[in-house]
């Protein structure tokens, strides 16, 4: 098994951040019994495509078009999913920040700490994957409201923008 196409980050990257688990380097199939591989190649490869799959949702909900398409951005996207899928390895080996007594204290899932690590790392990155061509639709910065209440009845605003001396001008027609 290898990541989807629409995955981020590899084994090889992985490993050079969790070597200590590999067998020089390597994580090995499942056929091969080393101590050393556990996690096993197929186990790594599929953590590689659940985080991948966070991390492009994670990028939607900002407006991002997934999966990225940019080589900086496919970069930058494969070191974060190579640095959390080793945090992972790390865990199956009984070991690293999802042990700490603060982690335990914090009273937060792994799933939980995922999320908010892809979620901060998209608030920081957005400009630069931007700004690295990948399409961003602007989907993610909507403003929420409700069109219903609880009843299924339309709500309607307190106030109307008239009452306040705004008058929608639509400046195309330069009216």
């Amino acid at each position: 098994m290898t990541p989807a196409a629409d995955s981020y980050g590899s084994a090889e990257g992985v490993a050079a951040f969790s070597g200590t688990w590999t067998n020089d380097g390597e994580f090995l199939d499942a056929t091969v019994y080393v101590a050393a591989s556990n996690p096993t190649l197929t186990t790594v490869e599929t953590w590689i495509d659940e985080v991948s799959a966070m991390l492009n949702t994670a990028l939607g909900n900002y407006g991002f078009e997934t999966p990225l398409t940019s080589s900086k951005s496919l970069l930058v996207a494969g070191a974060i999913v190579n640095r959390l899928v080793s945090d992972l390895v790390d865990f199956a080996r009984s070991k690293g920040r999802f042990l700490s007594s603060g982690f335990e204290k914090s009273g937060m899932s792994i799933f939980q700490a995922l999320m908010n690590d892809l979620d901060a790392w998209v608030l920081v990155y957005a400009p630069g994957i931007e700004a690295n061509g990948d399409p961003r639709t602007g989907a993610g910065v909507r403003i929420g409201f409700r069109s219903h209440d609880e009843a299924g009845e339309a709500i309607t605003p307190i106030f109307q923008r008239k009452e306040f001396g705004n008058v929608i001008r639509d400046w195309d027609k330069n009216e």
